[in-house]
C-alpha cells in the first residue's frame, strides 16, 4: 500500500511510511476508486464506439442525428461559419491590425 501511494503521488516510500497510517489508507482507497471509475469510463467509451459502429452500418441516419445532437451540445451558435470567419479576417486585414501577418514586406 505504501509503495502504491508513493508511486501515485510521486513520493519516496519512506516519506509515505512516515505519514499517518489513516492518511495512507485513505489515499490508497481514493486511488482504488479512481482506478475503478477510470476502468468504467474506458468500458463505457468502448461500448459507445461499438454501438456507433453498429449504427453507422445499419442505421446511418440515426448516427447523423447523434452527430447533430453532439454538435448542439458544443453550442455551435458560438462557432463562426466559414463565411463569417472570412468576413472577420478581411475586416482585420483592411484595418491594418494584421498587416505584419498578411504582408511580409511590412516590418
Amino acid at each position: 500500500m505504501i509503495s502504491r501511494v508513493a508511486r501515485a503521488y510521486g513520493q519516496l516510500p519512506r516519506v509515505v511510511a512516515r505519514e499517518r497510517f489513516a492518511d495512507v489508507v485513505w489515499a490508497a482507497m481514493q486511488l482504488t476508486e479512481l482506478e475503478r471509475f477510470d476502468a468504467l469510463r474506458r468500458d463505457g467509451e468502448g461500448l459507445q464506439a461499438a454501438t456507433r459502429t453498429a449504427i453507422a452500418f445499419h442505421e446511418p441516419k440515426r448516427l447523423e442525428e447523434q452527430r447533430r445532437e453532439f454538435l448542439a451540445r458544443l453550442n455551435p451558435k458560438k462557432v463562426l461559419s466559414a463565411k463569417e470567419a472570412r468576413a472577420r479576417a478581411l475586416k482585420l486585414i483592411r484595418s491594418g491590425a494584421m498587416a505584419d501577418v498578411t504582408n511580409p514586406e511590412v516590418p
